[in-house]
C-alpha cells in the first residue's frame, strides 16, 4: 500500500469513519461515507489528507474496532504513519429531525476538547462547510475568504435523507442487490439532483448491471453537471469515460460523437493536454477501422505535445504502445518496435505494471509474425505471468489466445484449439459485452478450424465474426470476408463422401493433416496485405484516461466494524 509522504511543514491527516448513535447496516454506511466526505474536504483545501478507503482498508486489516479506544487510535496513526487523525460520533434523531458530530483531532499541539456541533438535517450541506472550516482551524490553517470560497465549491449533500439515501445504495450494491442499490440512488437523485456524486454512483453501479440506458443517460447527466458549472475539463474526461464504455460495447460512430463533444469542451477550456488525449481515443478508433496511417498521423503528432511535459510519461507511453500496434498491423515491424522499446522505458519509469505486461505482449506478437517463436513465447508467458500477480483476468485471457495463436502457426492445431476456446469462453464470462476482441478471436477460431480442414465449425465462426465486424466496419472485416470466400469455393464433397461421419470438431482428430500452411490458411495475401490473420489484444489501441472503475468509491470491505464488547454494537456483525 502506497501512503502519502509526510513532512513536518505538511503533516499527514487521516479521516476514521464516523459511529452512528444505531448499529444499523444504513448507520455503518453513513458513519463511512461522513469519513470519506471529511477527508476529502481537508485534502481538497490543500491539507495532505490520507485518501478514506486506504484507512478503512487498514482498520479491516489491523482488525481494528469503533468505537476507537486510545490504544487503537496510537496503532492506527502508527500503521498509517500519519500524524493526526480524526474520529469521532455522529448521531442523528428521527423525531426533531437534528444531526449532532461529535469529532476528536489526535495530533500534537490540538487540544483534546471534541469539536461538537449540531444542525438541523436539512441544512447538511452548510452544516458540513462549517464543521470541515473547524477541522481545518484545529489543524492550523488559518481561515481567510478564499479558503472559504474554495471549500463553497465542492460538491456536498444538501439534504440528509439524501445522503441516507446514498449510503443504502452503497450497503445494497456491497451486497450485490444491484437493482435495490438503483432504485436507493433514484430516491437520493430525486431529493438532491446536483449531488454529483449520486449520479457517479449510478454510473459505477448501472455499469455493473448492464443496465445500458441508465449508464448511458447517467454518464451523459455527470458530465452535464460538471458543465453547468463551467468545469469544462472534468465534464470533457467524464465524456471520455463514456466515450470508453461505448467503444467497450462496439458503438464506435457515438463513441466517435462523444470524444470530438469531449475534445471541444477541452478546447473550449484551453486544456491542451485534454486536447491531445481526445485526438489520441479518435485515432484509435481509425485503427480499429483500419484506417492505420490516419492513426500513426495523430500518434506522431502528439507525440511531439506530450514528449514536452514530464508529467505525461504514462499518456506518452500508451501513445507509443499504440503507435506500434499501427505499425504492426502495416507489417512495419522495425518501426514497430522502435515504439515498443520507448513505450518499455515509459512503463518502467512510471512503473506501470499494466502497461508493461501489454507491450511483452505486442512485442510477443511481433516475434510471432516475424517467425521469432521462442522469444514470442516468452514475453508471452512473461506477460500473463504479470496479468496473474495484477488480477486482470481479461488480461490473461488475451495473452492465452495469443499464445494459442502461435501454436497454430506451428502447426501444433491440437494444443491450440482447445487454449483458443479457453481464452473464448474466459472472454465471455468476465465481459461478455466487448464485441469486437470477441469477433477477433471468432475469427481466429475460424482460420484454425480451416487449416484443420473442419470447415463447417470455420464457417460458423466466420460468419459469426463477419457480422459483427462489417456492423462496427471494423478494419479486420475484409479477412472475415475473404475466409468466407475462401470457404464457398471448396469443391462440394461427392456423396459417398459427405456419407461419412462427420468430425466432432476435436483438433486431435486433424493430427493427420500431410502439413501445416504457412502464415494465413486462407491461401495467399493480397499485395500490401498482411500474411496472419488479425489476433486479439494487444493489437486493439488503449485510452490515455482508463474508464470509470465499478468499485471507485466506498466498498464493501470499507464498512466500519464495531466492537463486540460496545454495549451500542448489534448482536450480529455486519456483512
Amino acid at each position: 500500500m502506497m501512503l502519502p509522504e509526510n513532512t513536518a511543514a505538511r503533516p499527514l491527516i487521516a479521516v476514521a469513519p464516523l459511529l452512528g448513535n444505531r448499529q444499523t447496516d444504513e448507520a455503518h454506511w453513513i458513519g463511512a461515507l461522513f469519513g470519506r466526505l471529511f477527508a476529502s474536504h481537508l485534502d481538497y483545501t490543500g491539507l495532505l489528507t490520507l485518501p478514506y478507503n486506504t484507512l478503512a482498508q487498514t482498520m479491516q486489516e489491523q482488525k481494528i474496532l469503533l468505537p476507537l479506544s486510545t490504544s487503537a487510535v496510537a496503532s492506527l496513526k502508527a500503521a498509517l504513519k500519519c500524524d493526526a487523525l480524526v474520529y469521532g460520533t455522529y448521531s442523528y434523531d428521527e423525531d426533531s429531525k437534528m444531526l449532532g458530530l461529535r469529532l476528536t483531532i489526535d495530533a500534537p499541539g490540538v487540544p483534546p476538547a471534541p469539536l461538537e456541533a449540531t444542525a438541523p438535517a436539512s441544512g447538511l450541506n452548510r452544516f458540513v462547510e462549517r464543521v470541515s472550516l473547524a477541522l481545518i482551524e484545529q489543524l492550523g490553517t488559518p481561515i481567510d475568504d478564499e479558503l472559504r470560497r474554495e471549500l463553497a465549491s465542492i460538491p456536498r449533500p444538501g439534504h440528509f435523507e439524501a445522503f441516507r439515501q446514498l449510503a443504502r445504495a452503497h450497503g445494497a450494491w456491497a451486497d450485490g442487490q444491484n437493482e435495490l442499490a438503483l432504485a436507493a440512488v433514484a430516491s437520493a437523485l430525486a431529493l438532491d439532483p446536483e449531488y454529483e456524486e449520486i449520479t457517479a454512483l449510478e454510473v459505477a453501479i448501472a455499469r455493473e448491471a448492464e443496465d445500458t440506458e441508465t449508464t448511458r443517460s447517467a454518464f451523459r447527466r455527470w458530465a452535464d453537471l460538471a458543465r453547468r458549472r463551467n468545469r469544462l475539463s472534468v465534464a470533457a474526461e467524464r465524456l471520455q469515460m463514456l466515450g470508453h464504455w461505448l467503444l467497450e460495447r462496439g458503438e464506435w460512430p457515438e463513441a466517435r460523437r462523444t470524444y470530438e463533444e469531449a475534445r471541444d469542451l477541452f478546447r473550449r477550456e484551453k486544456d491542451e493536454h485534454g486536447e491531445i488525449q481526445a485526438a489520441d481515443n479518435l485515432a484509435n478508433i481509425e485503427l480499429l477501422m483500419g484506417d492505420m496511417q490516419g492513426a500513426i498521423r495523430i500518434y506522431r503528432r502528439n507525440l511531439r505535445s506530450f514528449e514536452n511535459d514530464e508529467e505525461r510519461a504514462y499518456d506518452l507511453g500508451l501513445t507509443y504502445f499504440n503507435l506500434s500496434v499501427a505499425h504492426k498491423n502495416l507489417g512495419q515491424y522495425e518501426e514497430a518496435q522502435r515504439a515498443l522499446e520507448q513505450a518499455f522505458t515509459l512503463a518502467r519509469q512510471v512503473r506501470d505494471r499494466w502497461l508493461y505486461a501489454r507491450a511483452l505482449a505486442q512485442r510477443g506478437a511481433i516475434y510471432d509474425d516475424t517467425g521469432d517463436w521462442q522469444k514470442a513465447a516468452t514475453d508471452y508467458e512473461q506477460a500473463e505471468r504479470l496479468f496473474s500477480v495484477s488480477g486482470d483476468e481479461l488480461g490473461k485471457a488475451m495473452i492465452r489466445c495469443h499464445r494459442a495463436l502461435l501454436l497454430k502457426t506451428q502447426g501444433l492445431y491440437a494444443q491450440s484449439e482447445p487454449m483458443m476456446l479457453e481464452a473464448l469462453e474466459q472472454i465471455e464470462r468476465i465481459k461478455p459485452e466487448v464485441l469486437h476482441e470477441k469477433a477477433i478471436v471468432w475469427l481466429n477460431l475460424a482460420d484454425l478450424y480451416f487449416a484443420m480442414g473442419l470447415y463447417d465449425q470455420s464457417w460458423d465462426y466466420a460468419s459469426r465474426a463477419h457480422t459483427v465486424l462489417a456492423r462496427l466496419k471494423s478494419g479486420w472485416e475484409p479477412d472475415a470476408r475473404k475466409l468466407m470466400r475462401a470457404l464457398e469455393s471448396l469443391p462440394v464433397p461427392e456423396e459417398e463422401e459427405a456419407e461419412e461421419p462427420a468430425s466432432d470438431g476435436r483438433a486431435a482428430e486433424a493430427d493427420d493433416l500431410s502439413a501445416p500452411l504457412a502464415g494465413s490458411s486462407i491461401g495467399e495475401p493480397e499485395e500490401g496485405q498482411s500474411t496472419g490473420m488479425p489476433s486479439v489484444q494487444p493489437d486493439r489501441p488503449f485510452p490515455p484516461i482508463q474508464p470509470v472503475a465499478p468499485r471507485e468509491a466506498v466498498t464493501g470491505a470499507d464498512r466500519p466494524p464495531i466492537a463486540d464488547d460496545d454495549p451500542r454494537a448489534s448482536s450480529g456483525s455486519p456483512g
